[in-house]
């Protein structure tokens, strides 16, 4: 007797619709897909029990005949596509005919649907792909289809169903991800009963992504925009004040399609770098538009995953999308608190005063590595970082300096002392400013080397000793490999023997810190990743980890002098409302905010 059997048509079906239907979410994806392609104006969706007992989705598309009723209920019987080629040009969301076979096999399944131009509809019923009944009903324009008792004849399959809690919650965020991406639709989620979801159809996306995505400021959601040749980015993101602790708040589309795409989400976090703190996750809603046949849909029964010709491409074009608009949104929070308050109430004498003004009026770049920079007599400005390294007595160099600075430019924030030795106050318009001081300055240390590093190949010094640096084998090989991209930023280095190498010049802004630590752990954070040339993220790595070990610390007294200094320095940052490693660099509260603690108003 041979061992090798065929499965039976019932059993086949059942493996196969494992691959479809994971969990009622499932089907309520699948559901919903069918009516958006039927292009339905108004889905409800009603379940009970955590859509376990029951799931039922209704329409008013353009229904279907009974021949196509009857069809539609067999495997791989679809009308998205006809020949292999359309594989290659899927613009509909469902196109693998297997949805309605798969569901209707593990479930007590029942559909009606009647087309606009009949006056019957037809109702099929089903149970365990068993078909039962067919027969003709009076039924609205539209498709309803209800799966009662899910996975009733796999037990076994039951069993990893989850809570009703829990198995609501992933069909909400299924019927969320849909009104978000078509808002012109109406969708109503209904369970046992009672409503847990409405969203009226809107006239503009956006009405739609600030409601789902809670955001109560207008100013708080930048828009994205980016057109590339063959890729188009649209979309909304968040303030990075909002924020969640995991992936959930990610929407992505892809030619209409809700995926999910752990490079893509990477590709937005690079367009949000320094602007989170690590463990946080961004949120927004990104639509690509790419050509159909550009794209593969057809890489797992689910459709939630796909392949891109020009991933690279893609994820570039997210990426700078992202970054363009939270820097533009950066832009006019920045123009709001770019000024600095040196007169009116201010305690300082008028000594201290003319020193400051003398301080700020030539200002050529944020700040200096070392004091010693600015010691000759030929110097015309100075910067925070020396404010923060030397004795307000080094200012007297300047005192025969008569240069004044824009005063009306730097009038509008007052500095009025510090919490803690930790937090800088300062007063803008009716509110009250909260500077961490350590972020504050990481921030503006982080972006000096930057600018440093950008200039860095006609700023390289070499050493007179080159220093030699051991590696081990694994560690030696990324290193060789990374020499040319070392070279760009101004690090010669040459191997010198077994797993050894002579590194024979440094780069500017790496002349105070000890070269060779940093050369390892950029090779061992390459090895973390699987290899790869990432010199500049690696490196930009590194550079946080400097700003943070050179940033002033909590707990630290600051003259008004240094003060003055941080706070003028940040506001010239590029983004200067979080530290490199994401946190807040200040927090304000408003002149309201701060009546309603004192029971002012209400």
């Amino acid at each position: 007797m041979p061992k090798v059997k065929k499965l039976t048509e019932i059993l086949a079906n059942k493996i196969a619709a494992g691959e479809v239907v994971e969990r009622p979410a499932s089907a309520v994806k699948e559901l919903c897909e069918n009516s958006i392609d039927a292009k339905s104006r108004r889905i409800i969706v009603e379940i009970e029990n955590g859509g376990k007992n029951l799931v039922r989705v209704s329409d008013d598309g353009i229904g279907m005949s009974k021949q196509d009723a009857k069809l539609a209920i067999e495997r791989y019987a679809t009308s998205k596509i006809y020949k292999e080629e359309d594989l290659f040009f899927i613009k509909t969301l469902g196109f693998r005919g297997e949805a309605l076979p798969s569901i209707a096999s593990v479930s007590k399944f029942t559909l009606i649907t009647r087309e606009k131009d009949k006056p019957f509809g037809t109702k099929i019923i089903i149970e365990g792909s068993v078909i039962k009944d067919i027969t003709e009903t009076g039924a609205p324009i539209g498709t309803t289809i209800e799966a009662k008792d899910l996975f009733f004849n796999i037990p076994a399959r039951q069993k990893f169903l989850k809570t009703t809690d829990t198995e609501t919650g992933h069909i909400t965020d299924i019927i969320t991800s849909f009104a978000l991406g078509y808002y012109d639709k109406s969708f109503l989620l209904i369970h046992n009963q009672k409503e847990v979801k409405n969203f009226p159809s809107a006239t503009m996306q956006i009405e739609r992504v600030k409601d789902i995505l809670k955001i109560r400021n207008q100013e708080d959601i930048y828009q994205i925009k980016a057109d590339k040749p063959n890729i188009s980015v649209e979309g909304w993101t968040a303030s990075p004040d909002y924020y969640k602790t995991t992936s959930k708040g990610i929407y992505l589309f892809v030619n209409g399609r809700f995926i999910t795409d752990r490079k893509i989400n990477y590709a937005i976090f690079e367009g949000y770098k320094g602007r989170l703190m690590k463990g946080n996750f961004p949120i927004a809603v990104i639509f690509i538009q790419v050509p159909f046949q550009q794209v593969d849909v057809n890489v797992h029964p689910a459709k939630q995953e796909v392949k891109f010709l020009n991933a690279k491409q893609v994820f570039a074009a997210v990426s700078e999308a992202v970054n363009s608009a939270l820097k533009i949104g950066e832009k006019i929070l920045i123009k709001k608190y770019q000024n600095i308050k040196t007169d009116q109430t201010s305690v300082i004498t008028p000594s201290f005063e003319k020193k400051m003004e003398q301080k700020y009026q030539d200002i050529r770049q944020p700040f200096s590595y070392t004091a010693n920079d600015y010691i000759t007599e030929d110097v015309d400005y100075v910067s925070a970082q020396n404010v923060l390294r030397e004795p307000p007595a080094y200012y007297g160099k300047f005192a025969q300096k008569n240069i004044m600075p824009d005063t009306e430019k730097y009038s509008d924030i007052k500095v009025i002392g510090q919490f803690l030795k930790t937090y800088i106050i300062c007063e803008k318009d009716n509110e009250i400013i909260l500077i961490d001081q350590h972020a504050a300055h990481e921030r503006i240390l982080f972006e000096q080397f930057k600018k440093k590093e950008k200039t860095s190949a006609t700023a390289s010094q070499r050493l007179l000793i080159p220093e030699i640096l051991e590696t081990g084998f694994t560690e030696s090989e990324i290193i060789k490999n990374l020499i040319p991209d070392m070279l760009k930023i101004g690090l010669e280095i040459e191997p010198f023997g077994k797993n050894t190498f002579a590194i024979k010049a440094i780069p500017a802004f790496l002349a105070e810190k000890q070269t060779a630590p940093i050369i390892i752990n950029i090779a061992e954070q390459l090895i973390e990743r699987g290899g790869g040339k990432e010199i500049e993220n690696i490196l930009n790595s590194t550079l946080i980890l400097i700003a943070c070990h050179g940033a002033i610390k909590a707990n630290k007294e600051l003259s008004e002098t240094e003060m003055k200094a941080i706070v003028f320095e940040l506001f010239k940052c590029e983004i200067p409302f979080k530290c490199p490693h994401g946190r807040p660099t200040l927090i304000k509260m408003t002149q309201k905010e701060i009546e309603k603690l004192f029971k002012r108003i209400n």
